[in-house]
This record gives C-alpha cells, structure tokens and sequence, in this order.
C-alpha cells in the first residue's frame, strides 16, 4: 500500500485569492446570476472550496468551460464547481445536501437546508446517508488496487463527521459507544493537523479504518430502519453506468464491492461490481423503473417515497440541463446509485457494455 500526495500547509490568503480569482472570472460570463461558497474553511490545506453557481436557463452552452476551476490550484480546488439553474434554485437541496451557503457573488436565491419542512429534512437526510456512503463504498473498494492519495482521502474521512451528523438528523437518536469511539479516531486527523500541521501515518490509517467502519454502520441501519428485512424471489441485478450491482438475500447486512479491469483497445477501463442484499435494491427500487419479485416486501413508507421520488425527477432535470447547457463546466451532478440522465461518452458506453454482458 503506497501512500502519497502528503498535504502541505496553505494559509487562507492563499484560499481567498483562489476564491477572487473565480469569482472575478467568472461573474463577467454571461448568464452567471450568484456564486456561493458552501461548507467551511477550518483547516487550511485539508479543507477544499465548494463553490456553486446559479446561472440562467438559457446559458450559452459555449460559456460552460469558463466556470470550470481547471485553471485553478487543484490543492483546494479538489473537485468542479456545481452548476445550477435558475429554476432549479429553489429546489437545490434535493441535489446536494447543500448548508452552511455563503453568497459572494449576486443576489441570495438558492434554496436553504433549513428551509425545507423538519420532516422532509429527516426523508431527505437518509436519503443522502445511504446515497452518499453508497459512493464512498466504491472509492473505498479502490484502496489496495492503486496508491492512495492521502490529501484526498484526509478530507473524505472527515466527510464522516458530518455523515454522523446527517445520521442524527434522520433518526434523532445517538450512535453505540464503538461508533463514538471510531469518530473520535475520524476527528482526530483533523486535530493533529490543526496543531502539528501533519498526519503521521498510523494516525492516517487508524482514521482511514474507523470512517470505513462508520460508514458501513451507518449504512445498514439506515437501511433496516427504513425498509426492514425485505426478501426477494431469487437474485437480481442492476446495471448502472460502468457498475454491475447484484443482489442476494444471503447478502443483507452485507456488501461486496471489488474492481475488474479489462484492456481494450489499448486503454485500460474498471468496472465496478457490488453485492448487496434486497434492503438496498428496496431503497433503489423508487429511484428507477425497476420491477422487483418480493418475497417479504420491504417496510413502506409514503413520505420517504415522495421524498425520493421528487429527488429523482429534480436530479434527472438536474443532468438533462448540465448535458444541454454546461457540459464543459465539469459540473458535479447529483448522485443516485442509478443511472439518472448522466450522459456517457464513448468510454462509458463501452464500460457499460461490459458491465451488462461480463457481470
């Protein structure tokens, strides 16, 4: 296991000219009606800037490439701005779990974490739970197969901490003393940096073991407590992009997420492969068009089906919209687990080809 990309120190003038660069940009593209920083900047040289950025409907889709952060230091620019209509500004938080929003740029507009209802904010937040660690499952099923960049990964472990506190949104209630015990290992490479300005390696690891433990908990009781114990008519499978999930009632409370490479072509492309038992397809099953055989159907619950049926649709015009209008912005997009309107381009069409025939 090679570890690399040790994080160095920045000091936050060096944030904030990032951050005016950007916006002095990016505020002269036509269309661009507000930017927003999302999150915070606590901790200079972990911490990264998120930027959003509303812009009109009818945005010139030849403009799209000049509200990338390509151009940018990619030590605190570690992903793509979002990128989001005017008309999807109000429905934000049903893309991106979207708080702590900052306007820097234009007129305050997009949609707030605590406008929305107490209990949609509970829907939604368990939503996002099994969604994003869902995503993560996958980063993580990459560790051992390729070196592992240590700046990144500081700053997705930390993300747990705040998966911890979107648990406690949903369920409002307190983790067993193992899971507090873990976070305090999650927090503690976060510390360590604060006051020795590094992460020695065994520190690193412990807090790298501990969020793949949090998140495997947080997960699958997640899951039982919104759908139960569902059991299907023998096995099923999913084919998503370049990821084949399959699922098996011998597999509940588990998962199995391992990486097959293929050379084609002279280019070498990964594919995804996931095991899972029936409660996470009960969780995909209001996302897609999907017809399930139950055995033992899951818990129902109408307002969490609303909820996710409302994210799908505002998702899906979400990447209908990027695709049209900024598809060289390097938008992030909201993620679902299923195939939502994400356009593939020629490598993706492949990979996805072999996810259905080889898996």
């Amino acid at each position: 296991m090679e570890i690399v990309n040790e994080p160095v120190s920045i000091d936050f003038d060096f944030y904030n000219k990032q951050i005016d660069e950007y916006v002095s940009r990016v505020k002269e593209v036509p269309g661009v009606c507000s930017i927003y920083l999302m999150g915070s900047i606590n901790a200079p040289g972990l911490s990264d800037i998120d930027v959003l950025v509303v812009v009109s409907d009818d945005f010139d889709r030849d403009n799209s490439k000049a509200l990338s952060v390509l151009d940018l230091d990619s030590r605190v620019f570690l992903h793509g701005p979002i990128i989001i209509p005017k008309s999807l500004s109000q429905k934000v938080q049903y893309i991106f779990y979207a708080s702590n929003l900052s306007c820097i740029y234009g007129d305050e507009c997009l949609q707030a974490w605590e406008d929305l209802r107490a209990g949609e904010r509970k829907k939604l937040a368990a939503c996002y739970l099994i969604d994003f660690i869902e995503s993560r499952f996958m980063q993580f099923s990459s560790i051992g197969c390729s070196k592992i960049d240590k700046r990144a990964w500081l700053t997705r472990i930390w993300s747990t901490v705040h998966s911890l506190e979107l648990y406690q949104c949903a369920f409002e209630n307190g983790v067993p003393e193992r899971v507090s015990s873990l976070a305090e290992l999650v927090k503690r490479t976060r510390s360590d940096w604060l006051e020795f300005g590094v992460v020695k390696e065994k520190v690193f690891l412990d807090g790298l073991k501990a969020s793949a433990e949090i998140n495997e908990f947080i997960f699958f009781n997640a899951l039982e407590r919104l759908y139960g114990c569902p059991i299907i008519n023998g096995k099923f499978r999913i084919v998503s992009g370049s990821r084949s999930i399959k699922f098996h009632n011998n597999m509940q409370g588990k998962k199995k997420y391992y990486l097959a490479g293929y050379k084609l072509l002279n280019k070498h492309l990964n594919i995804f492969v996931a095991e899972h038992g029936p409660s996470y397809l009960a969780h995909l099953e209001h996302y897609s068009d999907i017809k399930i055989g139950w055995h033992y159907f899951p818990r129902k619950n109408e307002e969490l089906e609303r909820v996710k049926f409302k994210r799908k649709e505002i998702v899906a015009c979400h990447n209908f919209w990027i695709n049209s209008h900024a598809p060289k912005s390097g938008s992030m997009r909201g993620y679902l687990g299923v195939d939502n309107g994400l356009a593939l381009g020629l490598k993706g069409r492949i990979k996805s080809v072999l996810s259905y025939l080889v898996f």
